[in-house]
This record gives structure tokens, C-alpha cells and sequence, in this order.
């Protein structure tokens, strides 16, 4: 006899025997009893809860919300401040290397702008060109939030969507 991997979900009567990728996606995603039988027919017995998302997965919704919540954001993103990507939410044509490395340059400028003729530590800063904006908030003091935009963004509406979602950005981050 193989060795193999008998899953009973709570909400079933009967077991499945399946492959090890198909147990690692379900594993994630519900509640269930294992029981494992060897070659020599011991088996052990255990059940677990269903996993919270991880960091990165929960930061992915917030920026999937906020794209989705206007169809004048075409993207989102952050970005550590050494320009590597934390999480993205961005159109499939758009490079998120390319995206985070210029998103952590622009940042640099804005910082130093901003301290040495405000004095203050920047905040916000966008760039506007002919076919939209981009927009870099910072979350804390090592991450920033990217969001593109069309040319047809209201900005104080993308402005307020970034405000609601910033709390629970800094708490993740």
C-alpha cells in the first residue's frame, strides 16, 4: 500500500485521496480533518482551522479595493524605499520593477525637496502628465503607496480613497 492522504472535510461525509498541489490550495481555504495511513497502516489523526491571509495577501485586497473603487485608477502598488515591491495591483502591461524602482527615485527627490525647502518630511507628491497621474504617498517611513491614474481622475476623490485605506496600510506594514 502507497502512502498516501485522506482529507474529510467538516461538511462531507465521504474523504478524497489528492494530489499534494491540490492539498496545499485547499489546505488554505477550509476547514478539515487529515488522516494519513502509511505502509504499515498507523495513521495519524489531526485537524485545523483555516489559515488567515497572509500579510501580503491582506495588502493586495486593500490595493484591489482601491483600484476597483474608481475606474479612473488603473493601478496600485507599494514599495519599500529601496525600490522593491511589497505588493502590486496593476494592470498586466505595466512592469512592477519598472514601477518600483522610479516610484523609490521620485521618492528620494520628493524626500529631500521637501526637506530642504519645507523643512517637513514629505507626505505626498504626484507627477501629471498627458495620459494620467502618478501618485506616491508614503505609508510609513519605509514603504510608499503608488497609484496611477487616467487624465480624467478627480483627484481629491482618488485623494480620499487613498486617505481611507492608509490606516490599514501602516497597521500591516
Amino acid at each position: 500500500m502507497d502512502s498516501s492522504i485522506a482529507i474529510y472535510h467538516r461538511d462531507a461525509c465521504t474523504s478524497s485521496v489528492i494530489s499534494h498541489s491540490l492539498y496545499n490550495a485547499w489546505f488554505r481555504n477550509t476547514w478539515f480533518g487529515i488522516r494519513i495511513r502509511t505502509p504499515r497502516s498507523r495513521s495519524i489523526s489531526m485537524s485545523a482551522q483555516p489559515q488567515p491571509l497572509r500579510r501580503t495577501d491582506q495588502i493586495q485586497d486593500i490595493l484591489r479595493g482601491l483600484r476597483s473603487s474608481s475606474s479612473e485608477i488603473i493601478g496600485a502598488a507599494i514599495v519599500n524605499s529601496e525600490g522593491f515591491t511589497v505588493a502590486t495591483a496593476l494592470p498586466g502591461e505595466v512592469d512592477e520593477e519598472v514601477v518600483a524602482g522610479m516610484g523609490a527615485a521620485l521618492l528620494g527627490v520628493a524626500e529631500r525637496i521637501s526637506g530642504e525647502l519645507m523643512d517637513s518630511e514629505m507626505v505626498q507628491t504626484y507627477v501629471r502628465s498627458a495620459n494620467g497621474y502618478i501618485i506616491l504617498n508614503a505609508v510609513n517611513e519605509d514603504a510608499i503607496l503608488i497609484v496611477m491614474t487616467t487624465d480624467k481622475a478627480k483627484l481629491g476623490l482618488v485623494f480620499l480613497d487613498i486617505k481611507k485605506r492608509l490606516p490599514d496600510l501602516t497597521r500591516m506594514l
